[in-house]
């Protein structure tokens, strides 16, 4: 009698890398950030490792200090600690930390193992679609492809910044422009007196609340003002 040994398999995890992120949250305010933007709480393996994730990003969410002290305080007041395991389970967060340093490497690990783990899942789920005939192939097929595009979604990251990170690197691009004769530190629109009032148009926010055509054209008016030789400006 034949067995399906792949099914058997232990889905993968890395239980160090789940205490590590979560140690780095209680020691390291730009941690916590980066963890709790990049994870979700299903993305950890061990069930104490996610209800830990919750009740940190919980107090995060609420603007609470976020230590050891703090942590084993709300778990504590949720009735958790016991469940979790009191105060060697926090230590055992915060040995597993090693450096915060390498913080977004080590949430990539967990995110990864969760990706692997929810394949399998999927895998299994298509697996009994196609071996059903009560499902219709469209029905089937729609299904199946809506599973793997939100596991697609889920492992796909964006490069995270701390709040220290992008102020730094901000306030070195207003020196450097500054340094370099600039008196105003935004993209030109090429209207002086516009300039002048505001600041020429900032990076990341440039909004007004216009009618759609005069937006579009004022949009496209500023684009190509832009690519023009800095020294002509049109005057209003």
């Amino acid at each position: 009698m034949s067995t399906n040994r792949e099914f058997d398999r232990i889905p993968p995890f890395n239980l160090e890398a789940e205490r590590s992120v979560l140690g780095s949250c209680l020691i390291d305010r730009d941690s916590l950030l980066i963890v709790i933007e990049g994870l979700r709480a299903d993305d950890f393996y061990d069930p104490r490792h996610r209800t830990a994730f919750e009740v940190i990003a919980s107090m995060a969410e609420q603007n609470n200090a976020v230590d050891s002290l703090t942590f084993r305080e709300e778990i504590k007041k949720l009735g958790l600690e016991e469940r979790l395991g009191g105060l060697p389970f926090v230590a055992e967060l915060m040995d597993a930390v090693t450096t915060t340093a390498n913080i977004e490497y080590h949430v990539g690990i967990v995110r990864d193992k969760s990706v692997h783990r929810g394949l399998i899942t999927v895998g299994t789920d298509i697996s009994r679609m196609g071996y059903s005939e009560e499902i219709g192939i469209d029905e089937a097929l729609e299904t199946a492809e809506q599973k793997v595009f939100e596991i697609a979604r889920s492992g796909r990251t964006s490069r995270l910044k701390g709040a220290r990170e992008v102020v730094t690197s901000a306030i070195g691009e207003i020196e450097k422009r500054l340094a370099g004769g600039l008196d105003i530190t935004g993209v030109p629109s090429g209207f002086a007196d516009f300039d002048k009032l505001s600041g020429e148009c900032s990076q990341a926010a440039f909004t007004f609340l216009l009618p759609g055509l005069l937006w579009v054209k004022l949009l496209l008016l500023l684009m190509l003002r832009s690519m023009l030789p800095s020294r002509k400006t049109f005057r209003s």
